[in-house]
């Protein structure tokens, strides 16, 4: 039992050091050489769309397709209730911690934008970072692969891919309800967020613009 624990706090010790691997490359890559850097921060959300668009959602169908089954179907059903539960208590948690004394929002539109994005964080690309990494480990893909050894129907079939396959099934399913979610309520109140900083932003110019007048006068 201990070793067995041991074993699954190295493999998560190694996936999390590789995702900061990886976020300190690109950091690395934004930042340096300082006059010129490997990728210019104005390509980022160029960037970040073309890789939604042409690597995740290729992946959501390959991992999705590959596992799904009427057996993974009536299994991963809870996920995406689960996710449900989940953004609507971070939600909740997000709102009631507004109302403690040492954490005092004064900005209302900014702690709306702050609520949502309490609620609605990024559950894709670590998971999809760290899974396949703690896949590689034996204590990890074992609980994954189903009874009946690596045999199935006399095919002989890659536990680590069959592993990641399912935990990505997993995070694709729980990310299908943070869509429905998010287009439902959260995107609606980013929107409404926004335009409400837009009028704020323009009337506080407007004064401004009023006051130089007067002093000009």
């Amino acid at each position: 039992m201990t070793s067995a624990v041991v074993s699954v706090l190295i493999a998560s010790a190694s996936s999390i050091a590789k995702v900061f691997l990886i976020a300190l490359v690109g950091l690395f890559a934004v930042k340096y050489p300082q006059k010129s850097p490997l990728i210019p921060p104005a390509s980022i959300n160029v960037l970040s769309r073309f890789a939604f668009t042409v690597l995740n959602i290729p992946l959501v169908y390959s991992s999705i397709g590959s596992t799904l089954s009427i057996d993974v179907i009536g299994s991963l059903w809870f996920i995406p209730l689960a996710g449900m539960v989940v953004i609507a208590l971070s939600f909740a948690i997000a709102t009631t911690t507004e109302r403690l004394p040492f954490f005092r929002i004064e900005h209302r539109v900014d702690f709306d934008a702050l609520r949502i994005a309490c609620s609605f964080p990024n559950v894709v690309a670590i998971p999809v970072l760290v899974f396949p990494s703690l896949c590689e480990y034996e204590v990890v893909w074992k609980v994954f692969l189903p009874e009946g050894g690596e045999e199935e129907e006399g095919l002989t079939r890659n536990p680590i891919t069959e592993c990641s396959n399912t935990l990505n099934a997993m995070t694709f399913s729980y990310f299908f309800a943070w869509l429905f979610m998010f287009f439902l309520l959260g995107n609606q109140a980013l929107i409404s967020a926004g335009k409400r900083k837009a009028q704020e932003e323009e009337a506080g110019s407007s004064v401004d613009n009023d006051i130089d007048i007067e002093r000009t006068v």
